[in-house]
């Protein structure tokens, strides 16, 4: 029957995902682990030598390290919790979630002089407010890091003209993408061992996922030279959650 044949494709869909996302992580942990291997191994050969401005150099590295396999570990996390929970979408108060993800930005957004502009007022939508935590904070830091110098970040929101979903985007002034970069941002987990966007890491991946189980989509409108809007849409009424499925 219709659950049965969902139950098998999505069982597919999950194994092709673990196969391609295993690979992919193994690389990611690899960098950063190794990385941080050698800079303790040269701030335990630096102890005692007096030069501690080096030793720091390497204690500030081993830390940008230890921050990069973090993000990774807190990333895999997320996505087991996206693939797993069942949740409710309930009507979101847009404003807490956006002032918690740049809460989280904090030190990142002072270290690039970025700055954020708020919109006074948000349109009405449904969703998950810990999944969109995550999805504004990825937005924002890809544009704090990737958008230039003292980057000028806008967010906000509006409704679609057929009523029934609602857009919120992030508004940069950097360099913008050409085509080739924009198809592979969003890409689905079976292809992110084989198509990975410079920079951009699994974040973008799992922001895609968490769209889609919340009943929306991601997008990015960019032109070279004229900056990037990375987008999604949430229903401006609450979805109808799917029957559960039980893999055989």
């Amino acid at each position: 029957n219709a659950n049965y044949i969902r139950a098998r494709l999505e069982k597919k869909e999950l194994l092709d995902e673990l196969d391609s996302f295993a690979h992919t992580v193994a690389h990611d942990l690899n960098n950063p682990l190794a990385t941080l291997n050698g800079r303790l191994y040269l701030i335990e050969q630096a102890i005692g030598q007096g030069d501690e401005q080096l030793l720091r150099k390497h204690v500030h590295e081993a830390n940008l390290s230890a921050t990069r396999l973090a993000t990774i570990i807190n990333e895999l996390l997320l996505l087991a919790g996206v693939r797993r929970q069942r949740i409710m979408p309930e009507e979101i108060a847009m404003a807490p979630v956006v002032a918690e993800a740049v809460g989280q930005l904090g030190e990142l957004l002072t270290r690039t002089g970025a700055t954020v502009q708020l919109p006074a007022t948000w349109p009405t939508a449904f969703g998950y407010g810990p999944w969109l935590v995550h999805v504004w904070a990825n937005f924002i830091g890809n544009a704090a890091k990737y958008a230039g110098p003292a980057a000028q970040i806008t967010l906000g929101g509006e409704l679609r003209p057929d009523g029934r979903h609602t857009r919120f985007w992030v508004q940069d002034r950097g360099p913008g993408l050409d085509a080739a970069a924009q198809a592979a941002l969003f890409v689905p987990f079976t292809r992110i061992s084989t198509i990975r966007a410079n920079g951009h890491g699994l974040g973008l991946s799992i922001v895609r996922r968490i769209a889609e189980k919340l009943d929306g989509r991601v997008g990015v409108d960019s032109q070279p030279g004229r900056g990037a809007r990375f987008w999604f849409e949430l229903p401006t009424t609450r979805p109808t959650p799917p029957p559960p499925v039980l893999f055989r």
